[in-house]
């Protein structure tokens, strides 16, 4: 029995080509991160970035990769890591399915591993769009429908944006991150659109 091979682009060129299955171009390898994604659950890798990537492909545009930032957890980018960020969609029609493989997200990254890389992309000029897809966990509100601010991670989050605001520097301090919590989604934001201020970004 022959064994699978791991959906990546090296093996796309392996791949068996049919009308059942539609697999991204090779330029789509070589396009850039332009867009930062919150929340990288299975209704954006459905739809957003399956229509980034047709977007991208129909215009030849390369400057509309996204970098990928999971939830609550580091399993999509540990799933995603090896395969280049591709996966599959099953396009089911009134007479016929198909797997689409997408291309669009070019890195998939977890804030409580790669929060200084997120800040970075965030305040780059070569980002043009952050887009979120959050559901109401990732907002820490309390019992009230208010934002939780004594919540562990509301606490380090507006903490490290005044250090951002006030140029303190980029990296965590001993105590801070590093032993907190993994940095939240709308603190991160706020701490990127601030790096991108400070450093002339528009």
């Amino acid at each position: 029995m022959t064994e699978a091979k791991r959906l990546s682009y090296a093996t796309l060129g392996e791949a068996r080509r049919g009308p059942a299955v539609r697999y991204p171009t090779k330029a789509a390898q070589g396009s850039t991160v332009g867009i930062v994604h919150f929340g990288l659950g299975a209704f954006y890798r459905a739809l957003q970035s399956v229509y980034t990537g047709e977007a991208a492909a129909e215009t030849g545009e390369r400057q509309w990769g996204i970098l990928g930032v999971t939830g609550r957890t580091d399993r999509v980018a540990r799933q995603l890591h090896p395969q280049d960020g591709l996966y599959g969609v099953l396009v089911r029609g009134a007479s016929k399915t198909r797997l689409q493989v997408v291309s669009a997200v070019r890195d998939v990254v977890w804030p409580g591993d790669a929060a200084e890389r997120i800040l970075d992309t965030i305040a780059a000029p070569t980002t043009h769009i952050i887009t979120l897809t959050i559901t109401e966990k990732g907002y820490h509100r309390a019992a009230s429908g208010g934002v939780d601010t004594g919540a562990p991670a509301i606490l380090a989050a507006t903490h490290q944006l005044r250090e951002e605001l006030s140029a303190v520097g980029p990296g965590p301090r001993r105590g801070d991150v590093a032993e907190g919590p993994a940095p939240v989604p709308i603190g991160l934001l706020a701490r990127g659109l601030a790096r991108r201020f400070r450093r002339g970004g528009s």
